[in-house]
């Protein structure tokens, strides 16, 4: 940007601010604005602009990654840690949790380490658990359907069933 290059930081952070009340939605800006400030060395600005990204879109990952990573490379772990686990609040998928885990082997915290490994797969387990209920609640449901139907309609042949009964059976494998 040409403000920074002249270090005119002040019009820079208005352009930056402009842009976001337009469309606070666009990651790019939000990653610029935090590369503006931690370039020209101003790290209490680029954590408040972190904070802002992740309390208005808790649900990109790009930001909690980035800004954990800054705290960490900066050496507050404590701080790097406390976001990882808002983070991990947040139910992000499988980067999320891995993210947090190499953090944990990275510090050397064998027991921390131990712990979020057991929260992740619980978290995984409870997941597939969700999945075949919700896959066994519709198979039931399209069977009640089914048989419902079929039998509120007495002049249906036999064969029409047995045709209906493979294609819900096929339906319901895919």
């Amino acid at each position: 940007m040409w403000e920074e290059n002249i270090k005119e930081i002040q019009r820079a952070r208005s352009i930056f601010e402009r842009c976001l009340e337009v469309d606070y939605k666009v990651i790019s800006t939000w990653l610029k604005y935090v590369d503006m400030e931690m370039r020209n060395k101003y790290v209490n600005h680029a954590r408040n602009i972190w904070e802002r990204a992740v309390t208005l879109m808790p649900r990109v990952d790009q930001f909690w990654y980035k800004y954990a990573y800054m705290e960490e490379v900066l050496g507050n772990y404590s701080q790097s840690r406390a976001l990882l686990e808002r983070w991990i609040q947040w139910g992000p998928g499988e980067r999320g949790w891995l993210c947090y885990l190499k953090f944990e082997e990275r510090m050397g915290e064998k027991d921390r380490h131990r712990e979020l490994m057991y929260r992740y797969c619980m978290h995984i387990y409870i997941q597939i658990y969700i999945q075949i209920y919700i896959h066994i609640y519709i198979q039931i449901y399209i069977y009640r359907f089914t048989y419902t139907y079929l039998h509120m309609h007495t002049d249906l042949h036999m064969h029409t069933y047995l045709h209906m009964h493979t294609y819900l059976h096929i339906f319901t494998l895919t």
